[in-house]
């Protein structure tokens, strides 16, 4: 399976200045971020808000422009020249996270879905048509007739997605970018959505890179797994790989934070070892010492994740890179250890 998205040392930085613009902050919203995505295949990034993810999408697409680094899709390399964007932004479509702002309520869905096609001048009228009513049944919008003639304001959340995601379907696209695609649905709503998404990929081998900070729906959904933290990926590998055996602290905390209930102890609860704010929360050790510790490690040039990790080690006052701890797995950490959940 060939690549069909490559990003090399991609970076973004923003220059964040005060209220009252007495002080200015360097915000790394990408910060030498590498990855690839097969054809066919479902690529997450995962992360808190604020790691980048969006950003990272928007760059890659070329709303914004990156400060360095190179994208290639399907073997060409993406310059900012209209022609390397037309070429990308006809074959990659993204779905943002609120469906409702991402449409204009003033138009159908007819034209909504037909607006690409009218933009990049695909057939005639009577051919996007067609195409209108094609799509619309593909993401189960029916009768698609009656769903055509209505504004936004008439569908329920759920059906508004399905909008969003025929419309990015209407160009044939070979990549579709999923900004948190879900996360504002009801929880059977979501599930359908993504049963809809994962059929879809099968049908048309559309690669997809899904953005998200639901570690639940991304195991569901996806192949492969990139972790982001502060815009650098920590750890990256295929995802059950990743998800239930971390390498990274971070990661670790990411899956320790989601609910486990243990049916012979519902009272139970788990530890958790992350240091924050100068506090220890995990069991033994001296926490100050490991405060003081991150502190130092936690330098401009050191590991960004030092002043909350417990495992916090001299050699992280320097960044680590992203190397291979087993075949296909990839973690940034200069500890190295198999990071396990406490039993």
């Amino acid at each position: 399976m060939g690549d069909i998205l490559r990003v090399e040392h991609l970076k973004k930085y923003f220059v964040k200045k005060s209220v009252f613009g007495s002080s200015t902050s360097i915000v790394k919203a990408a910060d030498d971020v590498s990855f690839s995505v097969g054809k066919g295949e479902v690529f997450v990034l995962a992360g808190e808000s604020g790691s980048g993810k969006s950003t990272i999408a928007k760059t890659i697409l070329g709303s914004v422009r990156p400060d360095s680094g190179k994208v290639f899709f399907d073997g060409g390399e993406i310059r900012t020249d209209n022609r390397s964007l037309q070429r990308i932004r006809t074959n990659c479509q993204m779905i943002h996270q609120d469906p409702y702002d991402s449409i204009n309520p003033r138009m159908k869905i007819a034209g909504i879905i037909a607006e690409p096609l009218e933009i990049h001048r695909v057939g005639n009228k009577d051919e996007r048509t067609r195409r209108v009513m094609s799509v619309l049944g593909e993401v189960k919008l029916e009768p698609a007739g009656e769903i055509a003639e209505k504004y936004p304001h008439m569908l329920s959340g759920g059906q508004r997605q399905r909008v969003v995601l025929a419309r990015a379907l209407a160009l044939h696209p070979k990549i579709i970018f999923a900004d948190e695609p879900v996360s504002m649905l009801d929880v059977s709503v979501r599930a359908e959505m993504l049963e809809l998404m994962h059929e879809l990929q099968i049908k048309h081998d559309i690669s997809f890179v899904y953005i998200t900070h639901d570690l639940a729906t991304a195991r569901y959904f996806g192949q492969r797994i990139g972790i982001l933290y502060r815009g650098r990926i920590v750890e990256m590998g295929r995802i059950d790989e990743v998800l239930f055996n971390p390498r990274h602290p971070y990661t670790q905390a990411l899956t320790d934070a989601i609910s486990h209930p243990d049916p012979a102890n519902l009272h139970a609860t788990k530890k958790i070892r992350i240091v924050d704010d100068n506090v220890h929360t995990g069991t033994g050790g001296n926490s100050s010492s490991v405060a003081s510790q991150s502190a130092r490690a936690g330098a401009a040039d050191g590991c960004r994740f030092a002043p909350r990790c417990p495992y916090v080690i001299s050699e992280c006052s320097r960044e680590p890179d992203l190397s291979d701890v087993k075949t296909g797995h990839y973690a940034a950490c200069h500890v190295n250890l198999e990071l396990r959940r406490d039993e």
